[in-house]
């Protein structure tokens, strides 16, 4: 890998009139992989915007070109010999601007084409996201707030600071990052040339420790990095900070941050869900770490109780009202509990709902059966019906199979409640089912407010299916108008026992046959 981190120069934009950006094609595009950070200009020689746009490239290049850390510039020509990585990169237009990490695909460049634009966006983007700490005063500020918190410490340069530098512009958006040069500082902590991740203090619990501490081998024993979790996120269970051991390289340091940042139990929220693997377990309720820090973690504090047994399910705790949309999809009131509401998921994406009041013995219990693979699949459903003795059958997710598995076949109209063809084709959907209900029971099902089974494909509204006896895992696709003959001859045609006042084209039997 290049040598692209200089620390602590501080370097006047330099314009040179000797240097080009470099030119790639299909035979050797695979070459910007060695380069840290490279920009592309992918580009049409007869397009009239690429032409303008060419000067405005060179002169950002040339801004940058002592810009630390070493950003490359470079252009595919996508009409001749780079028609083929155009097509791989999928380039929708011209000119357009894509930036690499290590030859990988970071981002695009949607801005104005102009060198200012260009130049402030990596500049801003693509810098240096750690700050130099000069005294103590600097680290306890960094170490104070409610953010994760990676901290270099260098004697000297090595390579586990280049990778440290590179870290700290890849996880800028999860982390603050901070580096100590000062042998005053060094000698008072006792480290030379490591990393360390702090978790928040409102995190630190008894479970696990309070940081994470990366031993590079690579470059000797003293080469190491520590992640200090936040305070708020301090518990007994687990060390406030993780210990890497690895080779020093920057990807190696990246994936150490990434798997010790949330911990036993991490704060789940919509910006990070990403982050949280299945298996999962979450605990749901308010959470407000800047007013009422004591109580959010007292219930975080109860799931950890539980968590630290399991090390290969993910444990996370959801503010209840920032998930309240996705909540109210699988049918759940946010507002209903004062309490924790659990929901588990396993690695097939099924989910799973602690029912009974939340007390840490119950949860333990709910979390040993999921891991056991005992509990029941969870199913958004409306009530059951008092009487369902109406004509047209009124479906839940509750009582769905029990209504297909009878010992008739089922047609069945899946609706939601705003639907206006829906509610028009009412009256004649019931005309349905008073001429044919005795054959065939007629169904209907409201996909709002129910769940139903994955192997039924719903892309419009009203959607109808036939479930034939003893064909439950594959019903027939209804695929014609809301006319009541065509709807007949199709169930005619298709239901497993001929219908009694129908034959088999859907013609209405004459009386000597009935």
């Amino acid at each position: 890998m290049s040598s692209f981190f200089i620390l602590f120069a501080f370097i006047l934009p330099v314009f040179s009139e000797n240097i080009e950006v470099l030119e790639y094609n299909d035979e050797n595009f695979n070459e910007i992989k060695k380069y840290d950070i490279s920009v592309g200009l992918f580009y049409s020689p007869d397009c009239t915007y690429c032409r303008k746009f060419m000067s405005h490239y060179d002169n950002a290049m040339s801004e940058l070109e002592d810009y630390e850390p070493k950003i490359v510039f470079f252009k595919v020509n996508c009409l001749e010999d780079g028609k083929l990585v155009c097509e791989k990169e999928s380039v929708p237009s011209y000119p357009h601007i894509k930036i690499y990490i290590d030859g990988e695909f970071a981002e695009e460049y949607d801005g104005e084409r102009r060198t200012d634009s260009l130049v402030k966006y990596l500049k801003r983007n693509f810098g240096h996201s750690s700050n130099e700490l000069l005294n103590i005063m600097d680290i306890e500020k960094l170490l104070d707030g409610i953010d994760y918190v990676v901290l270099g410490y260098f004697e000297r340069f090595t390579g586990l600071q280049t990778a440290f530098m590179k870290a700290s512009f890849v996880l800028k958006d999860k982390a603050k990052f901070g580096h100590i040069t000062s042998s005053q500082l060094l000698n008072k902590f006792g480290l030379k040339n490591n990393v360390i991740l702090f978790k928040p203090k409102h995190l630190h619990n008894k479970f696990e420790p309070e940081n994470a501490t990366y031993v590079g081998n690579k470059f000797g024993l003293k080469n190491n990095v520590i992640l200090f979790k936040p305070k708020h996120l301090h518990n007994k269970f687990e060390p406030e900070n993780a210990t890497y051991v690895g080779y020093g390289d920057a990807q190696d340091l990246i994936n150490f941050i990434q798997d010790n940042y949330h911990g036993l139990v991490g704060h789940r929220t919509k910006k990070n869900e990403g982050d949280f693997d299945l298996p999962i377990v979450i605990a749901y309720y308010e959470i407000d770490y800047e007013h009422s820090p004591k109580l959010t973690n007292y219930w975080r504090n109860r799931i950890l109780l539980v968590a630290h047994k399991y090390r290969n399910v993910t444990f996370a705790v959801s503010c209840k009202f920032e998930f309240e949309n996705d909540l109210w999809r699988l049918g759940l009131n946010s507002t209903a509990y004062d309490h924790p509401f659990i929901l588990a998921i396993d690695t097939n994406d099924v989910f799973y709902m602690m029912e009974a009041n939340f007390s840490v013995d119950v949860f333990g219990k709910f979390v040993e059966d999921f891991v056991a693979g005992k509990l029941k699949p969870y199913i958004k459903s409306e009530p059951l019906p008092d009487d369902n003795d109406d004509s047209v059958k009124i479906l839940v997710g509750k009582n769905f199979y029990e209504i297909m598995h009878n010992d008739k076949d089922t047609f069945i109209q899946f609706y939601t409640p705003w639907c206006m063809v829906c509610l028009e084709f009412a009256t004649a959907y019931e005309d349905l089912a008073l001429e044919i209900g005795e054959d065939v029971v007629i169904a209907k099902m409201n996909v709002a407010a129910n769940d139903y089974p994955t192997f039924i494909s719903i892309k419009s509204y009203p959607t109808f299916y036939l479930s034939r006896k003893g064909m439950f895992d594959s019903p027939l696709f209804y695929n014609g108008t809301l006319e009541l003959a065509e709807m007949i001859k199709f169930i005619a045609m298709h239901a497993t026992y001929e219908l009694r006042r129908y034959d088999r084209l859907g013609n209405l039997r004459s009386r000597m046959e009935l």
